[in-house]
């Protein structure tokens, strides 16, 4: 089977996947609980003191906000995008084989105890999405997708989608491989990541004001992560601060958590680099344009 008849079958598979999904509410339903959690956010948005003197809902950005939401969460996966990552999944691990490389399993978790892998399981993944996210500040040619992400200025729940669709076709393959070498089979894992990694995203975007005190270091939320989105922070953190997804204590452990009490994070890229357009095309654009300026 070629690579198009892979598509064609995971494209398949995903459409009766995603309709099954529309029909069925269930616990474990991605449509419903990303819904859930954006009435949740928005909410809290409306009624908690606000991080950034901004309005909520007038802010710059808000209606493209949503209709990134709307794109990835609904639209991308209804018309088959979990296809193009499966495929390009695929096409990552062929290219091990193809250079000699086979997926070592580490380790067999699946007869571990089920809280055990779910732990397990949990960490590995925040830590892999702590590293990618990292790469995307570090690399230049990653930097060009995730500046997209980064050069609003004001920011609320519905930003944690505000990106560039090649952050997913990167992501996917990184998170694959170490997950690969456990040999985990916890299906309740799904329930960690719709519940915890789902609202940690729309939750640490919000424009809301709650004091964690020493919870700070541990738990990634908006007092920590709106300086993520800041570019106010000191010269010596060359490619930025809290990358954490879940748990700041990677940024800890790597020196750069950084969470000032008496200073208010500046949102949005160094003036040198305000050149992301403000429309939808001209942000899926701009990698290109910022490449072939470059060069």
């Amino acid at each position: 089977m070629n690579y198009w008849e892979y598509f064609v079958s995971y494209y398949n598979h995903y459409h009766k996947y995603t309709t099954d999904l529309l029909l069925n509410p269930s616990w474990t339903n991605p449509f419903y609980w990303v819904l859930f959690w954006i009435l949740v956010c928005f909410i809290m948005e409306q009624v908690l003191p606000k991080k950034m003197n901004y309005s909520n809902i007038k802010r710059k950005g808000f209606w493209l906000d949503l209709f990134y939401v709307l794109l990835y969460d609904f639209i991308f996966i209804i018309f088959g995008f979990l296809a193009v990552t499966t495929l390009v999944e695929l096409i990552y691990l062929n290219s091990l084989k193809s250079i000699g490389v086979e997926p070592i399993k580490l380790f067999n978790i699946a007869d571990w105890p089920v809280w055990v892998q779910i732990i397990v399981l949990f960490v590995i993944t925040d830590f892999v999405e702590y590293v990618a996210h990292y790469c995307m500040h570090r690399f230049d040619f990653l930097w060009a997708f995730h500046k997209v992400h980064h050069a609003q200025e004001e920011i609320g729940f519905a930003s944690s989608r505000h990106f560039h669709w090649g952050e997913y076709l990167i992501g996917k393959p990184l998170h694959y491989l170490p997950l690969s070498m456990l040999g985990y089979s916890a299906e309740q894992f799904i329930y960690v990541s719709l519940i915890i990694f789902l609202f940690e995203a729309f939750f640490t975007h919000a424009n809301v004001k709650i004091p964690f005190g020493p919870f700070n270091y541990v738990v990634n939320n908006p007092q920590t992560h709106f300086w993520h989105h800041a570019k106010n922070y000191p010269k010596k953190f060359k490619y930025g601060v809290n990358f954490s997804s879940v748990l700041n204590i990677w940024d800890v452990l790597f020196g750069v958590y950084y969470n000032p009490k008496n200073k208010n994070p500046v949102l949005g890229v160094h003036e040198s680099e305000v050149n992301v357009p403000k429309n939808f095309m001209g942000q899926m654009l701009y990698p290109l344009r910022h490449w072939f300026k470059k060069r």
